[in-house]
């Protein structure tokens, strides 16, 4: 038996909208429910691309029992020099491009304050994805596909890739989406400085008293 993705995307997607309308029926903040959104249509294709078509065939062993390729750039040397454009678009430009927006909406989703905490998650979503997929293969004991550690090298190629471009995103998307809920709307970037500064000499005022003065 072979399980398609469609079914499993098109339930996500009602979900989600039915979520969002939640949200904004709530008045839950304009600039959270947007990322909510793009993260969750991101995340269901996401899935659908990296486990399905699911085949539910015990015993079935297209690779020897479950395959894992640990050596680095095996794979990708291998593709480049037997010159198949399609295994290269398959193997690595699909994915490099996988990951892409998901590096964009990093800095929206987490907050890091140091670098490493940056790399560090940048390889683990990766690994995060090729263990999925071994375990999948493991449960229902098909083993259809291989847990390949050059993948995980051009999914984290793609999440650096992504993190740049999110570098020349325009100023005014990148305080939208990463507005901080202030009085129950967004904050501009001089309202979140003012807060900050408010914060650390607030012993003796309130708030809003800090705004008027």
């Amino acid at each position: 038996m072979i399980i398609l993705g469609i079914p499993f995307l098109l339930t996500g997607f009602l979900i989600l909208i039915i979520v969002c309308a939640f949200l904004f029926i709530k008045k839950y903040p304009l600039n959270k429910t947007v990322i909510f959104g793009i993260s969750g249509i991101y995340f269901l294709i996401l899935m659908v691309c990296i486990w399905f078509p699911i085949k539910v065939i015990p015993g079935y062993r297209v690779l020897e029992s479950p395959f894992i390729q640990l050596m680095p750039l095996y794979t990708i040397v291998n593709d480049i020099s037997l010159g198949d454009i399609n295994r290269i678009g398959r193997d690595i430009c699909a994915n490099i491009l996988m990951t892409v927006p998901y590096g964009m909406m990093v800095p929206f989703l987490f907050k890091f304050k140091k670098r490493w905490q940056y790399v560090l998650h940048m390889f683990a979503f990766p690994m995060a994805i090729e263990l999925s997929q071994l375990l999948i293969c493991l449960a229902l004991d098909s083993h259809y596909r291989t847990a390949d550690i050059d993948d995980v090298i051009l999914n984290a190629l793609g999440i650096f890739i992504g993190y740049i471009l999110y570098r020349y995103l325009p100023k005014r998307i990148k305080d939208f989406l990463k507005g901080d809920v202030f009085s129950g709307r967004i904050c501009t970037s001089n309202e979140r400085t003012d807060k900050k500064v408010w914060k650390k000499d607030s012993g003796k005022q309130s708030e809003s008293e800090y705004q008027k003065g």
